[in-house]
């Protein structure tokens, strides 16, 4: 970190704008984009099944919010 002017030293400086603009789209990118969306959807979908489960559950068994709530969460 330099002192005193508050620059950097230019020796190890990358121009940010310069080498995203040259960055490609690639299949490795489509890829770890790809698994991302999934791991993201996966990753939803317990909530989905939780918000339509739950309703029919507490029916069931007779059970206030504040209950099922409790049944259901993990220690």
């Amino acid at each position: 970190m330099a002192t005193g002017t508050g620059t950097l030293p230019s020796a190890n400086s990358i121009n940010v704008n310069k080498w995203l603009a040259a960055a490609t789209f690639n299949r490795f990118h489509l890829g770890v984009f790809l698994l991302g969306l999934g791991i993201f959807t996966i990753d939803g979908y317990d909530l989905v099944i939780y918000g339509a489960a739950v309703p029919l559950l507490m029916k069931a068994f007779r059970m206030g919010p504040a209950q099922a709530g409790a049944s259901l969460a993990t220690p």
